[in-house]
């Protein structure tokens, strides 16, 4: 089940920063932010980093079975802003391998949240709960809901 969730992660990556390398407008990105501001004043968040770390055996799409390492990291940088970045190894399969990182937007009403991780069109709505230094994330794709567990970091 969490492989899904991890795959998800990764699907948006591919697909948003291939997009967003190109879309990205400064002057748009300040005006949302400020305006997000005014929207959430709750700043618990600001500055913690979580992460993820799962390993496991999956099937790539060569239908051969390897060995991953995946870790995803939350990064709360403003009131209602943030980063999460992806990496996905296959020790026996390199070429394989991802890494991703995408901006999102939050809001946060302790203990629930939800992150937007959006780009042309394209968006993943999150949920979280914290609890103390752990946060449950959970997402749904395809009808199928998945959960992760993120430890705080910092």
């Amino acid at each position: 089940m969490r492989r899904t969730f991890f795959k998800t992660i990764a699907a948006i990556f591919t697909v948003a920063t291939m997009i967003f390398a190109v879309s990205c407008d400064k002057n748009d990105d300040d005006n949302s932010e400020s305006q997000n501001q005014n929207n959430n004043n709750n700043t618990e968040l600001v500055g913690t980093n979580w992460a993820n770390h799962d390993e496991g055996e999956e099937e790539l799409e060569s239908g051969i079975m390897a060995n991953y390492v995946a870790d995803v990291r939350l990064s709360f940088g403003t009131a209602t802003t943030g980063n999460v970045s992806f990496s996905m190894e296959y020790p026996e399969y390199p070429e394989e391998n991802m890494n991703y990182g995408l901006p999102f937007t939050y809001t946060y009403q302790a203990p629930n949240g939800t992150i937007t991780a959006s780009a042309m069109g394209y968006s993943m709505d999150m949920t979280f709960v914290v609890n103390g230094n752990q946060m449950t994330v959970t997402t749904t794709n395809d009808g199928e809901t998945e959960t992760a567990i993120f430890t705080k970091q910092s």
